[in-house]
């Protein structure tokens, strides 16, 4: 008996046998054989496709379902899927699932097309229960890529074992897969393990797990000061990782203390009698004041913090120092009433503040009864750079600021509310106020309503308005009612600016003295 061989055409040889099936010898059959093989041997070299009905037992008019199914029962058909069915989405589902309840494994896809279509890839590389082994057996090509490789690191940091080489070796790519997940750290090459500038980098892109990145790299690296400092500043676990012998180090216990009180117990005894660093961690942290009073450097502490002269205190204050302190403030604003005056003369800190107060994430409400609103400095730049509508910063000046025009009219040019808080040398000033409304015509909603309700003022205002080139009829429609009913302000209104004629009514536009004044 002869074994079948994968691959040949056999209708031959059993048609031939059928028209002799007496006179044939078993040689004369092997014969045909070796003849089918060596078609098939010549089609290959010459890179010819062979006859369908030799190579492929995929049938084209199958469905989808039909294919999946021949697929699971015979793995062999899975290297002779036709581009038809790799394209059908009901195909690639169904493959797809057989994965996934094992009836086809991963390994058996391997040197398969289904491994060269960019849409399985991109699905079966989705799918948490196929994605690990499958990626293991896709072609380098596929491994290379950095788009499909995060896409299997997100889910399985283990999978950065199999990409390439070249992938492995670039910087950017290894601080992407630290980023997308920050276990592929254990699995990275040695040199970035211990490469300080670049476990910097990503614990900046990662910095709530800045300490879990220490943790899983080279364990020298945690010996490295400028290391721990940084993670320590933004993980509130870096703390966890670090050697004991830092809680001698300044920085480091302001560090960890930010995030958990208790850990000041853990400082050294020298820190503990220091009464430099008590005050400086006092004033980072008023609320921790309490743990520091049995400290034998307190009370040195308290000597000198008496003794001190009240000279700014600024320059001593870094980066951290201003970060740190504002952050606090936005999720306790109470700390504002009792913020040392060291901060508030420092320019810096002045700016960040104007940025959060802008961004509404601390309200200017929450400065009453602050240091902020005594502190002539902030409050002098804050007209500057304050600027939304509804937080009426005039009304917290001093009363001799209230009373100097130069500075109200630069503030109601971004709060015309600003003007209710003037002195009343300046709101009974009508020069004063037609410069204001000049500067921001919205200003004339809250002057007094007796200049409101005065024709002559308003008639006057028009003309000054006019002399300037400034848009009456955008100020006609803030007029009060009964001045919008006084034929007198009405034609004086027209007469300013032509162009309000067409604006009003019909009525009005037939009067003969309003159409004179319009220039009809």
């Amino acid at each position: 008996m002869v074994r079948p061989v994968e691959g040949i055409n056999y209708t031959e040889a059993t048609s031939s046998q059928q028209e002799q099936p007496q006179q044939d010898s078993s040689d004369a059959i092997m014969q045909r054989l070796d003849a089918a093989v060596a078609r098939l041997a010549a089609a290959h070299l010459t890179g010819q496709a062979p006859p369908k009905n030799e190579t492929s037992r995929f049938n084209l008019d199958w469905t989808a379902g039909e294919a999946v199914t021949r697929c699971k029962s015979d793995h062999s058909l899975l290297k002779e899927v036709p581009r038809k069915f790799l394209d059908d989405q009901v195909f690639r589902d169904g493959i797809i699932d057989a994965m996934k309840a094992r009836a086809i494994r991963p390994i058996e896809l391997q040197n398969t097309p289904f491994l060269e279509h960019a849409g399985f890839l991109d699905e079966a590389l989705g799918e948490f229960e196929i994605t690990y082994f499958l990626f293991k057996v896709c072609p380098e090509s596929v491994r290379s890529n950095e788009a499909l490789a995060l896409k299997v690191i997100k889910m399985f940091p283990d999978a950065f074992i199999n990409v390439t080489d070249s992938l492995k070796e670039q910087e950017s790519f290894s601080l992407k897969a630290v980023q997308t997940n920050i276990e592929t750290i254990v699995h990275l090459s040695r040199q970035f393990k211990r490469d300080e500038t670049f476990l910097e980098k990503a614990m900046n892109l990662v910095p709530a797990r800045a300490g879990q990145i220490l943790h899983l790299a080279d364990p020298s690296v945690l010996e490295n000061l400028k290391l721990v400092l940084l993670a320590t500043k933004t993980d509130g676990m870096a703390h966890c990782y670090a050697p004991e012998r830092f809680y001698d180090i300044p920085q480091f216990v302001l560090n960890v203390v930010h995030f958990h009180y208790s850990l000041l117990a853990k400082a050294s005894d020298r820190l503990k009698n220091d009464p430099d660093f008590i005050r400086k961690l006092i004033t980072l942290e008023p609320e921790i004041e309490p743990l520091c009073v049995d400290f034998p450097g307190y009370k040195e502490m308290q000597q000198k913090t008496a003794a001190m002269s009240m000279q700014p205190a600024a320059p001593m204050l870094t980066r951290t120092d201003i970060e740190r302190t504002i952050q606090r403030c936005i999720g306790n604003p109470t700390l504002l009433k009792n913020l040392d005056s060291s901060f508030l003369d420092n320019q810096e800190f002045r700016t960040e503040m104007f940025t959060v107060i802008n961004n509404r994430r601390i309200m200017l409400r929450n400065l009453v009864g602050t240091p902020f609103l005594q502190h002539k400095d902030f409050l002098l730049e804050g007209l500057k750079v304050l600027r939304s509508a509804d937080m009426h910063f005039y009304q917290y000046l001093t009363e001799d600021m209230q009373k100097d025009p130069e500075r109200l009219l630069t503030t109601v040019k971004f709060d015309p509310e600003a003007i209710r808080w003037a002195g009343e040398n300046l709101r009974s000033n009508k020069e004063f106020l037609f410069q204001a409304i000049a500067s921001r015509r919205q200003v004339y909603q809250f002057i007094p309503r007796h200049f409101k309700t005065d024709a002559e003022f308003v008639m006057t205002l028009m003309n000054y308005l006019k002399e300037i080139n400034f848009a009456v009829e955008q100020l006609y429609f803030l007029l009060d009612s009964s001045m919008k009913a006084n034929r007198e302000v009405i034609i004086r209104a027209v007469e300013c600016s032509h162009q309000l004629f067409l604006m009003l009514d019909k009525t009005l536009q037939q009067d003969s003295d309003i159409r004179r004044a319009a220039g009809l």
